[in-house]
């Protein structure tokens, strides 16, 4: 069995037993909430973290996090390989800044139009224009595993007027372990202050696992294991249903799967950013991957 699975739908069955409901202001739209959630995955035991009480969406997960680690704004990158998770928010970033009300389809006639402003993946590479903080978690894992400066934010009050959508998942920290052959691995803890349970949840945290797969390969370090650090986890409204509909289906059907990433993340010959630069979602494998079927659910966006 897939042990993500288990801890998912504890998770989903906690907001709905336990959850307070009110009105999402942003969102125009009532949502169930509970305060926290923390939750561990080791990928000894637990392989991969793919839930697969629903089909997890691969390319968006790959595709998102190579666009956060080049560094790319330009949500056009995303939607010219299939992937539009970020085009509500880039249109309603484009008309909050200039005051037009472009749908849509008029809104896609101009690629340059889609800049999500000062999102993860300005802060990822040039926190206040200047700091890569993935150049410098990476040479810093190299210097020191056990040192407690390996931290990466993506919450800069400065510019939160200044993206699309202020950073959920807004930062994480890796923790050097011990290992009983004498080596050392790292742990990758997260934090988010929102967390959209059906849609958001079973995506961030294959996000985080893959990332933690990219740094052991850049690195040399094995990664161990990823925790989160959940506030406000919730359902909204045109959840519920198929929320309460996938807890009936079986959590232990399924293996869990193994994810490849690419081999030339580990040359020590090339730089990093050669190696960042030159990702492509086609360069990662998925090997064993089987899930209970797809449940389409709307993706709901900023009204503003």
């Amino acid at each position: 069995m897939a042990k993500i699975d288990l801890e998912y739908c504890k998770i989903i069955s906690n907001i709905l037993l336990n959850g307070v409901e009110y009105v999402d202001k942003n969102r125009d739209v009532v949502r169930r909430q509970i305060p926290y959630y923390t939750f561990r995955h080791e990928f000894e035991t637990g392989g991969f973290p793919a839930i697969t009480m629903k089909e997890l969406y691969w390319k968006g997960v790959i595709g998102e996090l190579i666009w956060f680690l080049q560094g790319n704004t330009n949500a056009r990158w995303l939607s010219d390989r299939g992937i539009h998770i970020w085009d509500k928010d880039a249109l309603n970033y484009y008309n909050r800044l200039t005051g037009r009300e472009l749908t849509m389809d008029q809104f896609n006639q101009d690629s340059m139009r889609h800049s999500v402003g000062r999102n993860y993946s300005f802060q990822y590479r040039r926190f206040n224009g200047q700091v890569d903080q993935i150049k410098k978690l990476v040479e810093g894992m190299i210097e020191n595993i056990m040192s407690t400066y390996l931290i990466v934010t993506a919450w800069n009050p400065s510019d939160l007027d200044d993206t699309a959508l202020a950073p959920c998942h807004y930062g994480y920290q890796i923790i050097g372990v011990p290992l009983d052959n004498g080596e050392f691995g790292f742990e990758l803890h997260w934090k988010q202050r929102s967390v959209d349970g059906f849609l958001g949840m079973s995506f961030n945290i294959a996000s985080y696992g893959l990332l933690a797969l990219i740094l052991e390969a850049l690195t040399g370090y094995k990664a161990v294991a990823i925790q989160g650090d959940l506030k406000c986890v919730h359902l909204y409204e045109n959840q519920i249903e198929a929320a309460t509909e996938m807890l009936k289906r079986n959590p232990n059907q399924f293996d869990a799967c193994q994810v490849s990433v690419p081999i030339y993340l580990s040359s020590p010959n090339e730089t990093l950013d050669w190696k960042l630069d030159r990702l492509s979602i086609e360069d990662f494998t998925v090997s064993g991957y089987k899930s209970h079927e797809k449940m389409k659910v709307e993706m709901l966006a900023h009204k503003k």
